[in-house]
């Protein structure tokens, strides 16, 4: 039996129960209610992996299910791919010491000793494998109260060892060691409020990972901006984006600033993808763009740069609106 989505209107994005379920969608019954569970790879032979669930009530109707799959090998064409299915095609299952999220032919299970993503989409399938389960860690700012409503951000795989298989069409297949990301974020806000821009860094394959994150508002302000350096967070203070190059593949330099003199900057190195939601669903996006805008995203390998340090990992920067 699928499961309502008014049904599972048990708890506000910012108050988790302390015994909870990870892949329970919390399901409010705002109009603007949206939650998606991310998993990024850096695997070992140069590839980029990014799995996602999601369960949204934003634009006509209401509990929509979205599952998406990028694969961008370390040469050659990205390969992508995505569905929304309405709430009768999506559903949660307690499975004794497990659970499950279905959306559509996608789903995500956790187990015993391990996180599993499985994308089967387009004749190609996806998986990705995590050792352990989800732990929840709270950066700084991570529950932000926003026009009558609130945005949580958890991170539940900071840099965790995984395994990704990858059937193509063909049935060739083949799996790589690589190390995985994963966070998880529920909204009741008008989305377009949220945030103008985002930079997100991830440096997953380093001795000491390093994460950064930082959010600029719709009117102008920063915040949270931070740095996370193994298990410890620095708070910075803003950051400035210099944009270069044509206009769906650009070269992006982030400059960080801290306390003090106290200056980071994020250089990108080569391109791997533009997304483009609103762009890419066709018919579907051009109803839902009165509801979201029409958010971008670029995703680069990039590098680091503190001091002396060269630090090499993906960069991912968000526009509410490209520009």
């Amino acid at each position: 039996m699928r499961t309502p989505l008014v049904a599972l209107a048990l708890l506000a994005c910012g108050h988790l129960a302390e015994a909870r379920s990870f892949l329970k969608p919390l399901a409010l019954s705002s109009d603007n209610y949206g939650e998606s569970y991310s998993f990024i790879a850096d695997l070992d032979d140069g590839a980029y992996l990014l799995l996602q669930l999601g369960v949204s009530n934003v634009g006509p109707g209401s509990g929509h299910g979205i599952c998406r799959a990028l694969l961008v090998p370390k040469s050659g064409e990205a390969w992508t791919a995505n569905t929304i299915v309405g709430s009768s095609e999506w559903r949660f299952k307690n499975e004794g010491e497990g659970e499950r999220l279905e959306v559509g032919p996608c789903f995500a299970t956790i187990g015993k000793d391990s996180t599993t993503i499985t994308v089967p989409l387009e004749g190609v399938r996806l998986e990705l494998k995590i050792a352990g389960r989800p732990a929840s860690v709270m950066p700084p700012g991570a529950n932000m109260k926003l026009s009558g409503g609130q945005h949580r951000a958890e991170i539940w795989f900071p840099a965790t060892s995984a395994d990704a298989t990858i059937v193509q069409k063909g049935g060739e297949t083949k799996t790589v060691h690589g190390v995985a990301y994963g966070d998880h974020s529920c909204s009741d806000v008008d989305p377009a409020k949220i945030a103008k821009r985002w930079v997100r860094f991830r440096a997953l394959r380093e001795k000491t990972p390093l994460l950064v994150q930082g959010r600029e508002a719709a009117d102008g302000a920063y915040g949270p901006v931070w740095l996370r350096r193994g298990e410890a967070f620095e708070p910075l203070m803003k950051y400035e984006i210099a944009r270069r190059g044509d206009k769906k593949s650009p070269d992006f330099t982030v400059t960080l600033r801290g306390a003090g003199d106290k200056k980071i900057e994020i250089k990108s190195d080569r391109f791997l993808f533009r997304y483009a939601p609103v762009e890419e669903i066709g018919v579907i996006g051009s109803m839902i763009a009165p509801f979201v805008g029409a958010p971008t995203s670029f995703t680069a390998r990039a590098t680091l740069v503190e001091g002396d340090q060269r630090i090499p990992g993906l960069l991912e920067i968000e526009y509410g609106k490209d520009e």
